[in-house]
Formats: C-alpha cells, sequence, structure tokens
C-alpha cells in the first residue's frame, strides 16, 4: 500500500507492487497524507444481477446494486470488473485470484487503473488529454493528435530546437480549470514515449496536429476548440453522470484555452511556427 498525489488529489493506492507500472512510483507522496480516494485491489466473484438471470449480462455496461457502481467487463478476464461508489471516492478493482501476476495481467490491471483515473479526475473537475506536453517559461503546451499522427517527432524538435524545453508527458495529460485558469497535470502513464516528469503548469495552449504537405498554423474559434477537445479527451463514456461533468469541463475549458490547429510537415519550420505563434 502508499500514497500517490495526482493532480492535486492523495490517493491510497492499496494495489499489488508487481501489478503497478514503474512511472506510478513517481507520483508517491507523504504518508501522513490525508487520502481523498481509494484505489485497491478485490477478488469477489463476479456479480449476480436479478434481471440477468440464466445469462450473462453484457459487458462494458454500467450496472447499479447496494449503493454501488459495477464496470462489467468479463468473469474470464483478469480483470473482471471495476466496483466504486457514487462518490467516486472508493474503487475496487477486481482481479482472479489465480493470477500469477504475468505481463498480460499487469497490462490489465494498469488499463483498469487508467479507467478508474478517468473517473475520479472528471469527478473533480479535469479530463484526460491525449498529447504530447512540452514545458517551457514555466507553462505547459499540449499537442494533440491521434496515434501516430506526429506528437511525439513534434515535441522532439521542441526539446531538440528550443532551449530550456522539457517534456512533461509523451501520451497524457490531465486539464483543469481552477480558479478561472487552465491547468496542466501530468498523468502517471506516458505510452511507449519514456517520457514522463510529475509536474504542473499553468497551460499556455492546445495545439492540434494534423499531417500535411504545408505548414499551416490557426486559431480556434470556441465551436472548433470544443469539439477539438471532445475528440483528444479519453471519456469515461460507460458512466453518464460522470461523462456529461466532463462535457462540461470541455466546454469551459474550450472558453479558455488559446487552441491551435498546425498542418504541417515533421520539420523545424513547423516548430518555429508555434512557437511563434502562441508567444
Amino acid at each position: 500500500m502508499m500514497k500517490i498525489e495526482v493532480a492535486g488529489i492523495v490517493i491510497k493506492l492499496d494495489i499489488p507492487d508487481r501489478f503497478l507500472r514503474e512511472d506510478i512510483y513517481k507520483f508517491r507522496c507523504n504518508e501522513s497524507s490525508d487520502a481523498e480516494v481509494v484505489i485497491e485491489a478485490g477478488f469477489e466473484p463476479f456479480p449476480f444481477f436479478p434481471e440477468f438471470a440464466g445469462k450473462a449480462p453484457p459487458v462494458h455496461h454500467l450496472y447499479f446494486s447496494d449503493g454501488w457502481k459495477y464496470y462489467l467487463f468479463s468473469n474470464d478476464d483478469s480483470v473482471s470488473f471495476i466496483k466504486y461508489d457514487r462518490a467516486y471516492a472508493h474503487f475496487i478493482i477486481n482481479m482472479k485470484e489465480s493470477e500469477n501476476g504475468g505481463a498480460e495481467f499487469a497490462e490489465a490491471v494498469s488499463s483498469a487503473l487508467r479507467r478508474v483515473f478517468l473517473l475520479l479526475i472528471s469527478a473533480r473537475g479535469g479530463v484526460s488529454l491525449h498529447s504530447s506536453t512540452v514545458g517551457l517559461h514555466g507553462e505547459a503546451i499540449c499537442f494533440s493528435a491521434g496515434s501516430g499522427r506526429g506528437k511525439t517527432t513534434h515535441t522532439s524538435l521542441w526539446r531538440k530546437h528550443v532551449p530550456g524545453v522539457e517534456i512533461l508527458n509523451g501520451d497524457k495529460g490531465y486539464l483543469f480549470v481552477r480558479a478561472g485558469a487552465a491547468w496542466f497535470y501530468s498523468a502517471p502513464w506516458c505510452g511507449t514515449s519514456g517520457d514522463l516528469v510529475n509536474r504542473k503548469a499553468p497551460l499556455k495552449a492546445v495545439i492540434f496536429l494534423a499531417p500535411a504537405d504545408k505548414n499551416r498554423l490557426r486559431k480556434l474559434t470556441v465551436p472548433e476548440a470544443f469539439m477539438h477537445l471532445l475528440t483528444g479527451c479519453f471519456l469515461p463514456a460507460w458512466d453518464k453522470e460522470i461523462y456529461l461533468k466532463a462535457l462540461d469541463i470541455i466546454t469551459e475549458l474550450a472558453e479558455i484555452i488559446d487552441c491551435r490547429h498546425l498542418e504541417c510537415l515533421p520539420d523545424e519550420e513547423a516548430m518555429r511556427m508555434a512557437l511563434d505563434g502562441i508567444y
């Protein structure tokens, strides 16, 4: 058991160490800190719901029982379901007790943890953006695009050519509105990039990348920013209550963030265009 702090939220994490990825230890905090959220491992039988008597309930749906919410995977999966309370403060990741903790099982636990974080982050006013994020002048700049669409290439150009740049997270970041301003917090996952610094910073801009045969940068309108953020964020669509809250957060972010669209080649000119456009 250990305590971590992510996006200012202290979390008691009671998951066996062999199922945790190394990056999550970068967020370890003082054990005396008061935890707002508890995430633990469970080994309960697969739940029974009377409406599905005699047949398996549909998976990746949300069910309610005795004051708990159940997000079901499958009884055959290494992680069969996630159980959590209505305050989004107590989460149980239900594992197969017989599993020996191999790489495939560890990935299943990591995937379940990422889903838990989508819920607890959105419940507290944030969303998870698929992005590679650089830090410069004490501010964060997020570059968002689909997998294989140039995020890592573009941020690597910033690191190479702009003095003082560091990559805060190569794959994910949590965006919050706090005291009327947008903030970036690094997530405890960074995809295959390997770039992760446990850092928070005021959010300078979000730039949405699109491969093209010519470099073009333009500022997005608020409706355009909303649609790009909606597409770029990971959202807990299985839980209607928290999904709607996440949409409200994206609406608020779209109104205050400097969002740009960069059609670009994978070259230094594109990097300079983005830098000059936001500074």
